[in-house]
């Protein structure tokens, strides 16, 4: 029993060290899903066009900032805390924009599919002309 006990034991101490270190994501992946929820933004009309202006700004800002900080070859551990903070900001600019009830479009969905880019009308036909 207490061989059993102490090799279970030991099987969850394990796993709670190896855990933590998979789970920390990379810059890139942070970058790469921050663009996406960029786009999805700007797809979705929930970001306007000065909005997406200005999370790209900071999005390229950063990127420079990275390519700043590689110029020597590494990256130390101030300057990867430094971007990781810098990323945790842009996210929260992000959902900040993207929540704030501005849209790019006259009502919250998208564009008007009857009129704007002559696809199906709630009246069954398209006018064939564009306002």
């Amino acid at each position: 029993m207490k061989k059993y006990l102490s090799g279970t034991l030991l099987l969850l101490l394990a796993m709670g060290i190896a855990i933590p270190a998979f789970a920390r994501i990379s810059l890139y992946e942070i970058e790469r899903e921050q663009r996406w929820r960029i786009k999805d933004g700007i797809h979705s009309g929930e970001l306007t066009r000065k909005e997406a202006r200005t999370l790209r700004r900071e999005q390229r800002d950063i990127r420079r900032m990275k390519r700043h900080f590689l110029r020597d070859g590494r990256m130390s551990r101030y300057e990867r805390r430094t971007l990781r903070k810098r990323y945790a900001r842009a996210g929260r600019h992000i959902y900040r924009l993207k929540h704030n009830h501005r849209t790019r479009y006259a009502y919250r969905y998208g564009p008007r599919t009857s009129w704007y880019n002559h696809g199906p009308s709630r009246y069954g036909f398209s006018f064939g002309y564009r306002f």
